[in-house]
């Protein structure tokens, strides 16, 4: 029978897999010898029958390494107690990772459910407070349960928790009137209770970074950590494990391993299986040997079965999951195969702790107002550039609303009621001087803006005026993508994700268009910018054009040479590398090649701009940071440019501002999400310790791995190559950075690259550009003296491969930590995925974002009124460029004596109610201000009257903005006053109107033209605030569809 289409679940195969092992004599043999990933699969197949088992591995990485796979087949009870780290070499406050293992283990075991658990003899025997000891013994909690939120605080703070503004990291609290938000160590979301008196009303989880719910729980256990910090009564970890089948993981000196029982002196392991045969293409010799049943193809995606099925005649089962390698025995005619590693894709993994907890949203504004403080630079887009001294609460008569405080020069104060925050920014510039402060009631401000002005419509007038002339057409078309392009799009290890398939999609219409193509492609490091430039290089050469690749360093052109060859040359693409590390005799004989034609592709650094330089039939100019070019160069590449189709790639965000502001103007594609086989970098603040690096290098080096070890001062560089050498004797170490001889530096880059150096003592020289997937270990010496930006670049040199990536931030132990600095390096510790955003310095990467587009001249006028109001009025000038006749729209007035405010005592922090103030100043649209008022209910309980009153307000400026009504007063009577121009046929028409919209609320009203204003006045007797605001909204749903 072909069961080719067959596809099993792990649960499934696990019960076929017991069967296999049965008939073999296997199931309860003493000792197997295998690979890890078949030794995960006989544990899990042991784990369906037997409650409890334990598995102590030889090392932490190992014991690592197989707790993974068996987690990503088997989630439920699959467990990890690593190691009890906090060694001399720990910093307080760091390093919650472990500690969180450990308690999900420990309250596992205390809950007395099956589990499988991975650790090391030293984390067994790590000391744990025995269950039932502590004070207070946890919390089981249920909507409606009865419960003092005192009493819980006092349990959290026992167990070490911290009380913060906002919860966004583990083991912290927020409480503020009937909420309580709680990060627990072993959940992947915090949880947010809503009591009332002592009473549970409501469980749910949200999201640490938008800090919006996530799903409802109907129970939530709160249990104390395995350790209290004022314990004294302590047992091994290992005493609380009874009724287990334990095993003991060896490690033998060929790479295989031994699991056996540990009740048995002796063994004698059975059976060899056979490591990594899909890394080594014998998969389908192995599908030949075995034309049976018995050959398992592992595969979570559908697509890749059905990739696999066009790929080989495979009569075997397919199971959906993920098994990191295959292997097999010919003593049991068995086989287990990766589908993609033979599709040459890499498998996305499972995470104990959920990634998309730390996600960056690239929908949220960097550079919002609520991360100011006191004294921090505002911009008022009337009155200038102040300090910003808080948030007052003004009173007029019954009106209340909370104000910002703006001081100017000469003791001069603004403030800025909470309707008008939209015209207040944070100052984010550039410059290293301190801004002067505006001065009220002085014509400098207007001057300054109006230079401004001018300057951003000559930007526009040169961007229009390049586009324009590139708007004729080319003179050829691309052909269809064919064979040879499918061929490098089938090479891709990983499974596109949709911001990149949409950037490549972008990119081959751009050039099967007619007219040049000319695109930005911004992405973080490590998503996938390079392969779109590839797809478009492959594209350009079976149409027979040229490609030129421009780097702005000699390592970064280097690697990009070493990728295009290893994707391009297997399909028979001639490339070659201009550089200064070639000899003039090798750069004259690449030029003459180029000549001649007998070259398809040039990757080179500002050489490749030289005078000497033609390339015949050059198609496709590829940039890559731009920016980080001189002003020469940049003359040189915009004439270069006038003829060919260009892509510029960059790492620097181009914020969503900006890019609404060149709509028509700059084709942009943005590549917000990594790659989703990318593990999380496993990030560490350590004290620097030589026994703990050596450790921690050697357990990399093991696994055939290699190591950066970056200290950034060349002068005590031979302190740190002397101990590396001496510590690992045997293995090869090498210094880079960027003083050496070009020739030197390059022989060591290329040896790092082909695994010829095994630990590269280099400077920050490696910042960007080195892509080396077998590096994987990062040691940063003295990390508090690197940027957040800095270290995060830094960071995204290793994980780029499907192994799991080690990054330490190493500090000197006689150091104290300021605020800053430990704020810094906390957020480089819990940011630990690709793309994590981490407001890093986004202010100083946008303005670099800025310079991608438009040069360095504009960075002074960016300094003279902030970046935010740079682009607004660089907005301005794009409209009056494409749509001279539009108008700007002015929102519509409303008045209210109700008080109109986020009071402190229903949400407590300042920054929060900037951050609701600013945003409802900001809505276009009701469902803004619809979902604004939402998220205050679930993060701060029901509104109450003065929340209520602002957010209708609200409401009904959105509404009215941009129909004929320019003022509308809300309270006991309601009024509006609209233009003469209403958007009705006639004054008969209106009357009809308003009055078939008030047939349901028995509320007299009047309809009285003002010929004198050109206006009329409506006024409806409601009778109280609620009512008037009711039919506010209705009237206001009936004019906003008829917006002029």
């Amino acid at each position: 029978m072909n069961v080719s289409r067959e596809t099993l679940s792990i649960s499934a195969f696990l019960s076929r897999f017991e069967n296999i092992l049965e008939e073999e004599g296997l199931w309860k043999a003493d000792a197997l010898r295998g690979s890890l990933p078949f030794l995960c699969l006989v544990l899990l197949s042991k784990f369906r029958v037997h409650k409890n088992i334990v598995v102590t591995c030889p090392s932490q990485m190992i014991s690592e390494e197989l707790y993974r796979p068996c987690f990503n087949l088997q989630s439920d009870g699959v467990l990890w107690f690593p190691e009890n780290q906090r060694d001399m070499e720990d910093v307080v406050g760091f390093n919650l990772e472990q500690e969180r293992f450990q308690s999900e283990s420990y309250n596992r075991v205390a809950s007395e459910e099956p589990f499988l658990m991975f650790s090391t003899e030293k984390g067994l025997a790590s000391d744990v407070r025995p269950p039932g000891l502590s004070p207070i013994s946890g919390f089981r909690i249920t909507p409606g349960s009865s419960l003092s939120k005192d009493r819980l605080i006092e349990a959290l703070v026992l167990w070490g928790y911290e009380p913060q503004d906002k919860v966004k990291f583990p083991k912290t609290f927020s409480s503020r009137g009937g909420i309580l938000d709680v990060f627990l160590l072993y959940s992947s979301y915090p949880i947010r209770l809503e009591f009332f008196g002592n009473t549970i009303e409501s469980i749910r989880t949200f999201s640490p970074m938008s800090q919006r719910r996530v799903e409802a729980l109907p129970m939530i256990e709160i249990l104390p950590p395995p350790s209290e910090t004022d314990s004294d009564v302590s047992v091994p970890f290992s005493s609380l494990l009874t009724q287990t089948l334990a095993f003991e993981l060896k490690e033998e000196e060929n790479g295989q391993f031994v699991l056996c029982s540990q009740d048995v002196n002796t063994y004698d392991p059975v059976f060899n299986f056979n490591y990594n045969i899909s890394l080594h293409g014998e998969d389908e010799e192995i599908v030949l040997a075995f034309p049976t049943a018995r050959v398992f193809a592992f595969a979570d995606e559908q697509n890749q079965r059905l990739r696999y099925l066009e790929k080989i005649d495979f009569d075997g089962v397919f199971v959906k999951g993920v098994i990191g390698n295959g292997f097999f025995s010919n003593e049991l005619n068995f086989a287990c195969i990766s589908v993609p590693k033979i599709l040459r894709q890499l498998t996305a993994t499972k995470y104990r702790w959920t990634l998309d907890s730390y996600a960056y949203s690239p929908q949220e504004s960097v550079s919002t107002i609520d991360d100011i403080s006191w004294g921090d630079y505002l911009v008022h887009q009337d009155f200038g550039i102040g300090r910003y001294r808080g948030l007052e609460s003004l009173s007029r008569g019954e009106t209340a609303q909370e104000c910002i405080k703006i001081e100017y020069a000469d003791d001069g104060v603004v403030y800025v009621p909470v309707d008008k925050f939209n015209k207040v920014h944070k100052l984010i510039a550039s410059g290293k001087k301190e801004p002067l402060l505006s001065s009220l009631g002085s014509k400098r401000w207007s001057q300054q803006k109006e230079r401004v002005k001018k300057s951003t419509q000559v930007v526009v007038q040169d961007l229009v005026n390049m586009y324009a002339g590139r708007s004729q057409p080319r003179g050829f078309v691309y052909g269809k993508n064919d064979e040879l392009y499918e061929a490098v799009e089938e090479s891709f290890p990983y499974e596109e994700t949709p911001d990149q398939a949409q950037a490549i999609q972008d990119v081959i219409q751009d050039m099967e268009r007619d007219q040049p193509a000319d695109r930005l492609i911004c992405g973080d490091v490590g998503f996938g910018k390079t392969e779109v430039a590839l797809r478009a290089t492959i594209k350009a050469v079976v149409s027979g054009k040229k490609v030129l690749l421009l780097s702005p360093t000699t390592i970064l052109a280097d690697q990009h040479f070493i990728s295009f060859s290893s994707r391009l040359e297997p399909v028979g693409v001639r490339i070659e590398l201009l550089s200064r590390f070639k000899t003039k005799s090798e750069q004259l004989h690449i030029i003459e090649k180029m000549m001649r034609g007998a070259v398809d592709i040039v990757i080179g650094t500002h050489r490749l701009l030289s005078d000497d330089i033609r390339f015949p039939g050059l198609g496709l100019l590829i940039v890559d940071e731009e920016h980080r070019f001189g002003v020469k160069h940049k003359e040189k590449l915009k004439q270069l440019k006038q003829a060919v189709d260009v892509f510029t790639l960059t790492a620097t965000p181009i914020p969503r501002t900006l890019q609404q502001s060149l709509v028509g103007i700059r084709d942009i594609s943005k590549i917000m999400t990594p790659p989703k086989a990318r593990k999380p970098i496993h990030t560490y603040i350590k004290f620097l310790d030589w026994s703990f690096i050596e450790r921690v290098l050697r357990a990399e080096l093991n696994r055939g791995g290699q190591v950066y070890f970056l200290h950034n001062d060349i002068e005590s560089m031979p302190f740190y190559y002397n101990e590396l050498t001496s510590r690992f004797p045997k293995a090869s170490v090498a210094i880079a950075h960027g003083q050496m001889k070009s020739k030197d530096l390059e022989k060591i880059v290329l040896s790092f690259f082909g695994g010829g150096v095994d630990i590269l003592l280099c400077t920050t020289i490696i910042e960007s550009g080195l892509d080396v997937s077998n590096a994987n270990t990062l040691i940063i010496n003295q990390a508090h003296r690197f940027g957040l930006s800095q270290l995060y670049q830094i960071r995204g040199r290793v994980g780029r491969s499907y192994r799991q990536a080690y990054c330490y931030l190493m500090l000197p132990k006689d150091i104290s930590l300021g605020e800053n600095a430990f704020q810094r390096l906390k957020a480089i510790e819990q940011y630990t995925s690709l793309g994590s955003g981490l407001d890093i310095a986004m202010k100083d990467l946008e303005i670099r974002g800025a310079g991608n587009l438009f040069g360095y001249k504009q960075s002074g006028n960016i300094a003279s009124v902030g970046f935010e109001l740079y682009c607004q009025i660089l907005k301005e000038a794009v409209d009056e460029t494409f749509m001279a006749d539009s108008k700007p729209v002015v929102p519509t007035k409303i008045v209210t004596r109700e008080a109109t405010l986020l009071d402190a005592e229903y949400v407590p922090h300042v920054h929060d109610r900037l951050f609701f103030y600013k945003r409802l100043s900001e809505a276009g649209a009701l469902k803004v201000v619809e979902d604004i008022q939402d998220e205050l209910q679930d993060r701060f309980g029901p509104l109450p009257k003065e929340a209520f009153a602002l957010v209708q307000i609200a409401g009904l400026r959105v509404l009215f903005t941009g129909t004929s009504v320019f003022q509308v007063d809300v309270d006991s009577r309601l009024r509006l006053k609209l233009k003469e121009a209403a958007p009705f046929d006639s004054f008969e028409s209106l009357f009809q109107s308003i009055s078939k919209e008030l047939a349901f609320v028995n509320c007299p009203f009047r309809i009285k033209p003002n010929p004198q204003k050109d206006t009329i006045d409506i006024t409806i007797d409601t009778g109280n605030f609620t009512t008037s605001i009711n039919v506010a909204t209705s009237l206001g749903r009936l004019f906003s569809a008829h917006k002029m």
